[in-house]
């Protein structure tokens, strides 16, 4: 969850176009610990919920609540060539049609962003949630050795950051040391350790196929915009010819996604312009 609150330092910020002053602040709840990190008007916590006496000592003029990929659909039509990487050949979606927005980090989050008017309507879902289906004998034997220790096998058990690191265990040797999602997509960039790059080659593979099922799911035919805190750190990993063709593979679909162009955002914070413009 993120806080995204107007004080009078940070509307001077935004009406100046600057970037924030990143400040160094931290904050326990007095109702549930929490740690949240100031950048002057956003605020990240790291909890189920938070009070009005957390927010309040801010002294913010008012406040907004946002998902953090809701703030990051009011971003994207102010994005420009230099803040993303086009991956698939067609580049501009269906004007005027719904666009969407997922990320990979520590989960799978996404929204919907609905264009009317000179406007945008942020639509936040809870997509990383649904169920994971297996497209390989590899993939099957995955799902099938993690069933045992989790209930509910979603999408995001395997896309986000401790997703990875379950695909890197599972592949792994028995003497081969456990490493970090950064650990794993460092070693694999570099060509240091097979296991690691086959770990990131099975989760680029899902990440290709799943992104094309949010295209459908979202109806999403002004494109797909993929942010998050891992996928545009292994940007120059993705194979672009392969991911296309794994997106493109929805039988009698294949036609509706091939018009939805493919965009990884890799300006840093786009979140945070987003919260700026809706504030």
């Amino acid at each position: 969850m993120k806080i995204f609150g107007r004080s009078a330092t940070a509307t001077g910020l935004v009406e100046q176009g600057s970037s924030p002053v990143q400040t160094a602040s931290k904050f326990k709840s007095p109702y549930k610990s929490t740690i949240c990190k100031d950048f002057s008007f956003e605020y990240e916590c790291r909890a189920e919920f938070f009070s009005y006496f957390d927010i309040k000592q801010f002294n913010f003029e008012n406040v907004t609540l946002l998902n953090d990929y809701e703030a990051l659909i009011y971003a994207i039509p102010h994005l420009n060539t230099n803040d993303i990487k086009t991956i698939s050949k067609v580049t501009t979606g269906l004007d005027g049609a719904p666009f969407g927005a997922f990320g990979v980090g520590s989960g799978l989050g996404a929204a919907i962003g609905v264009p009317y008017k000179n406007n945008v309507s942020a639509v936040p879902t809870e997509i990383g949630h649904i169920s994971f289906g297996s497209r390989s004998k590899r993939e099957y034997k995955l799902m099938r050795h993690y069933k045992k220790s989790i209930t509910h096998i979603s999408i995001e058990t395997f896309l986000s950051g401790p997703g990875l690191t379950r695909i890197y265990d599972f592949l792994k040797d028995p003497d081969q040391p456990s490493r970090t999602a950064a650990e794993i997509t460092t070693y694999a960039q570099s060509g240091k350790c097979e296991t690691c790059i086959n770990t990131l080659m099975m989760f680029t593979n899902m990440l290709a196929r799943i992104t094309g099922d949010i295209a459908l799911a979202h109806g999403a035919r002004g494109g797909i915009y993929i942010g998050g805190g891992i996928i545009p750190r292994i940007v120059d990993f993705i194979d672009m010819k392969r991911f296309m063709k794994h997106f493109h593979n929805k039988g009698p679909m294949r036609s509706y996604v091939e018009g939805i162009p493919v965009h990884i955002i890799t300006t840093e914070m786009p979140s945070l312009l987003g919260a700026a413009i809706k504030l």
